[in-house]
């Protein structure tokens, strides 16, 4: 006998048949030590919901972050803790985006694992923030994404934004976002080749 398909038997899982199994997923992921096995698991996830935002936040960190231990390898750059290693791997990048671009526009699938994760970053982050949900430290990724995309214009009004939002006495993060308002005006100024511009001065007084 011939097997037939029964017309509107195939259905996809929406968010809402998942139910709890959901946020079970997301969980495990959460708890998952293995980066490929956190993406894979992530990533099925938005097939069911791609505005979630806690999914895309949890994927963007992560491509984020395995963009960022990119840097430190190109460069061979070590450091001890987790802590140092981001800040150092993010100067690396400030300053690979004024210079040599190429891994943050080569997009040939499987020819540059840094671009990819660069991108796949750029994408979730951005969803997640959209969604107006997303945390600040998320929407300072973010703003750093776009600062290296050579898109200055965003990342200056994402890191503005978080500015004038930050408490007066939370001085480490305002300090944090002051430095990263300073590299965002650099890369305009030196990119654009503007070293009159006003935005220099600014930049050097918020460094």
């Amino acid at each position: 006998t011939r097997g037939h398909f029964v017309l509107g038997s195939a259905r996809w899982w929406t968010r809402s048949l998942a139910g709890e199994r959901y946020q079970a997923w997301i969980t495990r992921a959460e708890s998952t030590a293995d980066r490929q096995e956190k993406r894979a698991l992530l990533a099925s996830l938005l097939l069911i919901d791609s505005d979630d935002a806690q999914v895309n936040s949890l994927l963007g960190t992560l491509e984020f972050e395995t963009f960022l231990l990119a840097g430190l390898t190109k460069g061979g750059i070590s450091a001890q803790d987790v802590s140092m290693k981001h800040q150092v791997a993010e100067l690396y990048w400030n300053l690979q985006a004024q210079t040599w671009r190429q891994e943050l526009t080569d997009v040939a699938v499987g020819h540059s694992p840094a671009a990819e994760s660069f991108y796949a970053a750029l994408r979730t982050l951005g969803a997640a923030v959209a969604s107006g949900a997303a945390q600040p430290e998320v929407q300072r990724q973010l703003g750093l994404l776009h600062r290296w995309n050579n898109d200055v214009q965003e990342a200056v009004t994402l890191h503005e934004s978080l500015l004038r939002a930050t408490k007066p006495e939370d001085r480490t993060a305002r300090g944090r976002l002051l430095a990263d308002l300073a590299w965002d005006r650099i890369q305009w100024v030196s990119w654009q080749r503007r070293y009159d511009h006003p935005w220099l001065q600014q930049a050097q007084e918020e460094a």
